[in-house]
């Protein structure tokens, strides 16, 4: 742009001297090249001074950029540093956390190990208890009748059927057959179309209630299709079960009916 100028001057002072040699249209023409020269000199450094002012806008844009992109920087530095802490205190609490799991799970493992031999202990004193219970049972009548007939239950339902209700009418015809056994001494069955399901037993030197009604139930399982026939009869809905003591010998009679 100086260079531009200084020729621009030099070329004048070069025009003002020749004046004197020159004619006057000689002149008129250098006017007119210096005149045209200098406009595009100044076309050009008005050009020069749009680009400048242009620039330094620019530079201005980028420096408040690169100010507001350092203040951006130095926040998502700071966080990430925050960050960066708040996963190493996450980290360690994980790892806290695992180790309290592992000791709860062998904890856990403890207890259940102690519950099975909890089970255990349970299962053998109740077996106990229960045999307790069964031998110390006295063996008379009434505990017989009870007896057989909540077995008789269980194994119709067992096999799917209902539980038998306790007939009136079957008690006192169950007694009448037991009292028929008696005089007899044997097997008897009661004869009457109203009772359609039966069976009889006869029992001596048990010692203990359980063994008597299971070998009584034993007996008559043994006999299949009388069992399945008498104490498993889908139509039966009542039932009862009589014993009668005689000369040590149990006499007993199960009946069953579709009515009472």
């Amino acid at each position: 742009m100086k260079n531009i100028i200084i020729g621009i001057v030099l070329l004048s002072i070069l025009v003002l001297a020749g004046l004197s040699s020159c004619g006057q249209d000689d002149l008129q023409a250098e006017y007119d090249i210096l005149v045209a020269q200098y406009e595009e000199a100044h076309a050009q450094l008005v050009q020069l001074q749009d680009d400048l002012a242009a620039a330094q806008l620019l530079q201005a844009q980028c420096d408040s950029q690169y100010d507001a992109l350092v203040v951006q920087y130095d926040e998502l530095s700071e966080q990430n540093t925050t960050n960066l802490g708040e996963i190493a205190t996450m980290e360690a609490r994980i790892d806290e956390l695992e180790s309290e799991l592992a000791q709860l799970a062998e904890e856990i493992d403890i207890k259940i190990n102690e519950l099975a031999d909890c089970a255990y202990d349970y299962d053998v004193l109740k077996a106990q208890y229960d045999a307790m219970v069964g031998a110390a049972a006295e063996v008379n009548e009434e505990n017989i009748e009870q007896a057989l007939f909540d077995l008789i239950n269980q194994v119709r339902v067992a096999s799917g059927l209902n539980e038998l209700q306790i007939g009136p009418n079957l008690v006192n015809w169950a007694l009448v057959n037991c009292q028929n056994m008696v005089v007899s001494k044997q097997l008897e069955q009661y004869t009457t179309h109203a009772v359609p399901f039966q069976r009889a037993f006869m029992a001596t030197g048990y010692s203990s209630l359980d063994r008597l009604v299971n070998a009584a139930m034993t007996i008559w399982q043994a006999h299949v299709l009388s069992y399945e026939d008498n104490i498993l009869a889908e139509d039966a809905a009542y039932g009862a079960v009589r014993v009668i003591k005689s000369d040590n010998i149990y006499y007993i009679t199960f009946l069953a009916s579709q009515f009472p």
